[in-house]
């Protein structure tokens, strides 16, 4: 069983992926909207800074959780007492 750190790094990667991918639907529809005059122009601007941030915001939450299994896998390794690292 995974432990806590790596469900959380799992789960944080696929809120990333998620957001990616839904983003990138949410502009693409917004565009052929606004082609068919159906929303306002300069409405995809919009949507494509709020997007951005959203990828930013779970890209850096995806890159902490990694970090922080990382740096509890590394805590768990057991090591040779002479280990240069130490």
């Amino acid at each position: 069983m995974a432990d806590k750190s790596t469900q959380q790094a799992n789960l944080a990667q696929k809120v990333y992926v998620s957001t990616t991918v839904l983003s990138g639907l949410l502009l693409v529809t917004s565009v052929g909207l606004e082609s068919m005059d159906k929303v306002s122009q300069g409405t995809t601007t919009g949507l494509t800074k709020v997007a951005v941030v959203m990828m930013d915001k779970t890209k850096k939450m995806s890159q902490d959780a990694n970090r922080r299994m990382l740096e509890e896998a590394l805590k768990n390794t057991k090591r040779p007492p002479n280990w240069p690292l130490d």
